[in-house]
């Protein structure tokens, strides 16, 4: 299996972080024509949920059944969710490459544009 775990202390970091961006974009709407607040609000939102692992393992499974039953040649780790925790996302080991992996794909000569065509 893997585990990734999130680190002690870093959620109430990150959340006052997010704080200070909603503060500093609220700040600009007001003396500048740049408003961003309805992306940022966007944005801060999706970061909180992935703080809670349980929500990534959700995501990730979701894309691992649909990826499953489209018949590309690709694969996403199972998420063993009586071992996933808010801060502790298990899955199983699977060899290979992130699909993002520049060097991996050229060095298995995978079709590019294929690939954006297929998982599109």
């Amino acid at each position: 299996v893997v585990l990734k775990v999130q680190h002690r202390g870093i959620a109430p970091v990150l959340r006052a972080d997010l704080g200070a961006v909603k503060l500093i974009t609220w700040v600009t709407a007001m003396l500048t024509d740049h408003d961003l607040r309805s992306i940022i609000d966007e944005f801060v939102g999706a970061v909180r949920n992935e703080l809670d692992f349980r929500t990534e393992a959700r995501n990730q499974e979701r894309a691992r059944l649909a990826l499953a039953s489209s018949g590309l040649a690709v694969r996403v780790p199972q998420v063993v969710a009586e071992l996933t925790t808010a801060r502790v996302l298990c899955m199983e080991y699977v060899d290979g490459f992130k699909v993002t992996d520049e060097a991996r794909l050229a060095e298995a000569r995978v079709d590019r544009a294929r690939l954006v065509t297929d998982i599109s």
